[in-house]
């Protein structure tokens, strides 16, 4: 048994179910939730996005069989919008992690990132997210720069480079991004997104996350404040 989240559930065959579940022991795992969308189904209430579930798995190729799934923790309260934020935390695990691949710690910070998205400190949740996630996927950035006061980029090579203060991010910034328990502000929120966007661009190889369009798409459809 193990704790687990689902990232994508798929209709296979007439009432089975494909998914993709993140666990702290075994990373991204595909597996089979067989009758999961039958109307009579246990698996058919637990399954749902955001849910931290206690499941059990079996086999041992890629395509595990899910034997049971109990809810732990209901989803958190979230808005439409705020939905799209944790379909955006789903799409770049499924993009950048390999299956079967271990990160107890993005597991962890997964888990972070939902609870907070609910609330006021979304946009620093993500950039920490997003932070800790191309850490775990081998983009470097943990080695901070020398310099304070002092503002950086990240260059496609893979090193720092010292930046004109409008187009970088300061140290101390880093450091919030960097600490176990931070709050980012307004404007550090703004200073880590520009950092982090191309990364995270370079990471997904130029694929697009269909989250981010739908989040584009709604806020253009909000009445003006």
């Amino acid at each position: 048994m193990t704790s687990a989240y689902v990232l994508q559930s798929r209709p296979y065959r007439e009432t089975s179910a494909l998914l993709e579940l993140f666990t702290p022991e075994h990373g991204r795992v595909g597996a089979v939730g067989r009758g999961a969308r039958a109307p009579r189904s246990r698996l058919r209430g637990a399954l749902q996005p955001f849910a931290l579930l206690d499941i059990g798995l079996t086999g041992g190729g890629e395509l595990k069989t899910l034997t049971h799934a109990d809810v732990e923790a209901l989803p958190p309260p979230l808005s439409a919008e705020r939905v799209l934020y944790g379909w955006y935390l789903n799409e770049l695990l499924l993009k950048l992690l390999a299956r079967d691949d271990p990160h107890p710690l993005l597991f962890s910070a997964y888990v972070h990132a939902l609870e907070a998205v609910s609330g006021a400190a979304a946009d620093s949740a993500l950039r920490r997210f997003e932070w800790r996630l191309l850490q775990e996927v081998g983009f470097g950035l943990a080695h901070l720069p020398e310099g304070e006061g002092q503002s950086w980029r990240w260059t496609a090579q893979g090193v720092w480079q010292r930046a004109v203060a409008a187009e970088g991010i300061t140290r101390a910034t880093l450091e919030a991004l960097a600490a176990d328990e931070a709050t980012l502000d307004a404007a550090q929120c703004i200073a880590a997104r520009r950092l982090l966007k191309p990364v995270l661009d370079q990471a997904l190889g130029g694929r697009k996350l269909q989250s981010s369009v739908l989040m584009r798409q709604f806020r253009t459809r909000l009445p003006p404040a």
